[in-house]
């Protein structure tokens, strides 16, 4: 009777911590958006200027830039000529523009010149700001690089 009354104790206190382990306070999840202005610049910009510090370039083509709401590390858009796709961490007003994959269309002397210098600039800048609700603005003060935009959707 004493080893099964020792068994029993046993088995009961075996089974209260393995209750008590079943049980889980609720863990807090973190918001990926938190800090972030990316919930509210979600959607397709127009490229209207961008700079480098020395020179403003003129804007000869339609130049867009996208940013989904989903997956949130993404970005894409028109050069003009071209397509392109990639990632962009934006955290707070941080921004990093990761790698870009773009199409190999041929266009004018004038559009090849004006992809390079967005793309150029666009992997450039390290911040992120709006202005108003209807234009943004990515840059980097050190060197001058700027990319205005306005909200087109």
């Amino acid at each position: 009777m004493k080893n099964f009354l020792k068994i029993s104790g046993f088995i009961a206190l075996i089974l209260a911590i393995f209750l008590a382990s079943g049980c889980s306070s609720t863990k807090a999840v973190t918001d990926p958006y938190a800090n972030s202005i990316r919930p509210s610049i979600t959607g397709t910009w127009k490229l209207v200027s961008m700079s480098d510090g020395t020179n403003t370039y003129h804007v000869f083509s339609k130049i867009t830039l996208q940013i989904p709401e989903d997956p949130p590390h993404s970005i894409n858009g028109s050069t003009g000529i071209n397509l392109y796709n990639g990632t962009a961490w934006i955290k707070a007003e941080e921004f990093t523009c990761g790698a870009l994959a773009v199409t190999k269309m041929t266009g004018s002397a004038e559009e090849t010149e004006n992809e390079s210098n967005y793309l150029h600039l666009l992997r450039l800048c390290n911040k992120i700001k709006m202005e108003d609700s209807s234009s943004l603005c990515i840059y980097n003060k050190e060197n001058g690089a700027k990319l205005d935009f306005i909200k087109l959707d």
